[in-house]
């Protein structure tokens, strides 16, 4: 950098083949000028516009859940547990890239700002494997672990160009999940629910153009 250049300018980077393009790359800034609002901005006018949120809509025959809305809304009936079974959503996954959001409405009803009780991904429902969150920090190996509770909004992109699965907390990145979709035959949504009178609603909280999209920081 000369003494006439800005200290917060960045010099134009160009790759020599097309294996980048912009919805790979979160823009980072590291010059002394704080503009984070230019980044938000930028990084939502280059992020693909086609990629809707999907509502997703759940099945069951389990007396211990109770759907509404359409069946995107989930409450837990049965007893205080993992055994109560898993719900998977009615379509499969399918698309280039999957995004849908599922939002705490209530967690725990004696423990409202507890954490836990929550596993939301995909997975097979005609075999074992699955990629999800739990919400809390557990350190798992199998899931992608990390603290959320009444209020916050899970979401889930399930890319299939990359062979990756994100997970979001408020539209934050957080967490990579731990296999690749590609291992998943027949991929669904599922959801999982530990506490008793927990409440779930699938919905369009977050575009995706506004995620947190995991940062890559280029030096010059």
């Amino acid at each position: 950098m000369n003494k006439n250049e800005h200290p917060g300018k960045k010099r134009l980077l160009t790759f020599s083949n097309a294996k980048f393009c912009f919805e790979d790359l979160a823009i980072v800034h590291t010059g002394t000028i704080p503009c984070s609002s230019f980044v938000a901005d930028f990084t939502s006018q280059i992020r693909a516009p086609k990629v809707r949120s999907d509502i997703i809509e759940w099945e069951t025959d389990n007396s211990s859940f109770e759907l509404s809305n359409n069946n995107t809304r989930i409450r837990k009936v049965g007893p205080l547990g993992w055994g109560s079974g898993i719900i998977f959503s009615r379509t499969s996954i399918n698309k280039e890239i999957t995004y849908f959001q599922a939002k705490i409405v209530l967690l725990n009803q004696n423990l409202p700002s507890n954490t836990g009780g929550v596993c939301l991904g995909i997975a097979s429902p005609i075999g074992t494997p699955f990629i999800c969150m739990l919400n809390t920090d557990t350190g798992s190996r199998e899931y992608s672990s990390f603290h959320a509770t009444t209020g916050d909004v899970l979401g889930v992109v399930v890319d299939k160009k990359k062979d990756q699965v994100l997970f979001y907390k408020n539209a934050k990145f957080v967490e990579y999940g731990k296999s690749k979709p590609s291992s998943i035959e027949g991929a669904k949504a599922m959801m999982e629910m530990y506490y008793p009178r927990c409440v779930i609603e699938m919905g369009d909280f977050f575009q995706y153009s506004s995620l947190e999209y995991p940062s890559i920081t280029i030096n010059q």
